[in-house]
């Protein structure tokens, strides 16, 4: 998202540049536009951010796994539970699940169990589902 982003606005930088050399305003002014809106997405969605903390977090889950491993194969009740500690403190770290994806997810799993009945997600909630949370509307 945030190479992305960049690549959008380098484009549409250019394209004003290009434009600002014209004669015709409006289409500077609609460059211009289309530039600072692309510079904001990532100052408001941070995606290079949220990136490097999920990498940390997923590093955390795999030195818990590396410990695991060699802990052997026959735990003690004390290793166990700091297993189980040392995950809930990573868990504890993690940003907040977003509704509207675990909502697509249970229908998903819904549907593939034959169930009918799932949340009413809007086409602009697909679309949005994976940048903002809400949470959809059950069926009933």
């Amino acid at each position: 998202m945030d190479k992305l982003s960049s690549a959008a606005t380098a484009v549409a930088a250019t394209s004003a540049v290009a434009m600002l050399r014209r004669e015709n305003q409006s289409l500077d002014s609609a460059a211009a536009v289309l530039t600072a809106a692309l510079s904001l997405v990532p100052l408001i969605f941070n995606p290079a951010m949220k990136a490097r903390h999920h990498a940390e977090l997923a590093a955390e889950f795999k030195r818990v796994l590396a410990d695991a491993e060699r802990a052997g194969q026959h735990w003690t009740a004390a290793q166990c539970d700091a297993f189980a500690a040392r995950i809930i403190e990573i868990e504890a770290a993690e940003p907040a699940p977003l509704g509207g994806l675990i909502a697509d997810c249970q229908n998903q799993m819904e549907l593939a169990a034959g169930n009918t009945k799932a949340a009413n997600i809007s086409p602009w909630g697909h679309a949005m589902k994976h940048f903002f949370d809400f949470t959809p509307p059950r069926a009933s």
